[in-house]
């Protein structure tokens, strides 16, 4: 166990803080039409909006248990075709043509058949709209008083060609420059095509050309949104991808009219996101999750979709006490379910401040290269701190991941934004290719969350920590600093 202490005019507050080191229609070949959109110029920065509290009205990612777990295929109300080989195909498929794909019933543990409609072909995406978007019961008959039930109307064509030109011409480049290129998937071995008598080649298209399915996932909210206000935004599935052969990516239907594009960018943010989860699939299959799930809120922010303080996630600030290397730890907290969110926000944040301190240092200043450092992570053939430790190493960094952690921890207790610090100032000052200005962090949040009457849970989880106030006394002398 070890021990920190901050003094201030008002108080001193002791970190005890956990010292345990711990591992944690039918087709062939698709042909590319022009792009439909021009060039991208800098994006319309938002008005700041006020986020919901941790929870409530959020967003849920079940990446880390969608990307290793292979869930069934359910068949029920799909007619298996006999044979696929002698079936006639249009030689290509164009835009408003349909295709077979799989979506998730998440509350039911499997994915089922359903027809989606290809609403754009651009040569880097195509974007295919599930053709059913109804909310229904658990009993499966349709439910027409969802809050939601307008959600289709908004799922327009002016907000699909958006979201597809910043993946074009904003996303797909700035995620391969930072985190690596994608393996080509072209629809060959596909295996869904065998097991439901669809010809071979029916997903057959541009192996470099991404896929994003939207589809109304049937998750909690889906089924009873009153007593479940998150949602699940959007995965990456090295199954799915299996099934068709291709790259895909999925995010949800809901609220297109407030969650796609000017202000608030949340969907744009999420494929960001499960875009990195599918490059780092392509070069680590067995990265740990605390490392992979940084990573991809990294590239949120290396993207540009970070406008506001509550953008760059409350939920750490709200609930420390969390592992940073142990996924979930605190999940299990029947009185604070929404913990889980905490470990995205450390993980995301130990990212910045990594890179942060890098630059501080002096070190790969030129071209912001320090940023590209972290992001290289996702590349390396080791995994978490040890791939971190290698890093730092290679740049001729004089500290380590156990001297970061210890700093970062009492970093976080620093009661301003990170534009007050000597390694967070890089952060607004960053030109993300969105055009669209990072907000700072707020580190304020944490400190003046903190209540310091004692520990959620006894003791603090590895590379965890507590923060309990224990009084000032002229006698301690000891200081850390920021």
């Amino acid at each position: 166990m070890t021990t920190f202490f901050k003094k201030s005019a008002m108080w001193l507050v002791a970190c005890l803080l956990a010292a345990v080191i711990g591992v944690m229609g039918w087709s062939g070949t698709a042909l590319a039409a022009p792009s439909p959109y021009p060039v991208a110029g800098p994006l319309q920065r938002p008005e700041p909006t006020p986020a919901p509290p941790a929870g409530p009205d959020g967003t849920i990612d079940i990446g880390p248990t969608i990307r290793n777990t292979d869930l069934p295929l359910a068949l029920e109300g799909y007619q298996v075709r006999p044979s696929g080989i002698d079936q006639q195909a249009p030689v290509t498929y164009t835009v408003g043509m349909t295709r077979t794909f799989v979506a998730l019933d998440n509350e039911r543990g499997r994915y089922f058949l359903t027809t989606y409609d290809v609403r754009l072909i651009s040569d880097t995406v195509e974007v295919w709209v599930q053709q059913d978007l109804r909310y229904r019961n658990p009993d499966q008959s349709v439910n027409p008083i969802h809050p939601d039930t307008l959600d289709p109307l908004y799922i327009t064509q002016e907000r699909i060609v958006g979201l597809a030109q910043r993946f074009e011409n904003i996303i797909l480049p700035t995620d391969v420059e930072f985190f690596g290129d994608y393996a080509s998937r072209d629809g060959t071995g596909a295996t869904l095509p065998g097991s439901v008598g669809l010809p071979a080649d029916y997903y057959a298209g541009p192996g470099k050309r991404v896929i994003i399915l939207v589809s109304n996932v049937r998750d909690a909210n889906y089924y009873d949104p009153a007593e479940n206000p998150s949602f699940i935004a959007g995965f990456f599935s090295p199954t799915v991808n299996g099934f068709a052969g291709r790259n895909i990516i999925t995010i949800d239907s809901k609220q297109w009219n407030r969650r796609v594009g000017p202000p608030n960018y949340d969907f744009d943010s999420t494929i960001a996101h499960e875009f990195q989860h599918l490059i780092n699939g392509d070069y680590d299959e067995n990265e740990d999750t605390w490392a992979n799930e940084a990573a991809s809120e990294y590239a949120e922010f290396i993207n540009g979709f970070r406008p506001t303080a509550e953008s760059h996630r409350t939920q750490f600030s709200d609930y420390p006490e969390n592992s940073l290397t142990v996924w979930g730890d605190q999940h299990d907290d029947p009185d604070q379910p929404f913990e889980i969110l905490a470990d995205y926000q450390q993980a995301y944040w130990f990212y910045l401040y990594l890179a942060g301190r890098i630059q501080e240092a002096g070190l790969d200043l030129e071209n912001d290269q320090f940023l590209k450092d972290v992001s290289a992570l996702t590349q390396s053939e080791e995994n978490s701190v040890d791939a971190i430790n290698t890093m730092l190493a290679s740049i001729g960094a004089t500290f380590r991941f156990r001297d970061l952690w210890e700093d970062f921890r009492t970093a976080m207790l620093y009661g301003g934004t990170s534009d007050g610090t000597a390694w967070g100032d890089y952060i607004t000052a960053y030109q993300p290719p969105s055009g669209i200005p990072i907000a700072p962090l707020d580190l304020g949040r944490l400190r003046r969350n903190l209540t310091f009457e004692g520990y959620d849970t006894p003791g603090a989880p590895p590379y965890g920590s507590d923060y309990i106030e224990i009084g000032w006394s002229p006698s301690v002398q000891i200081s850390q600093p920021i």
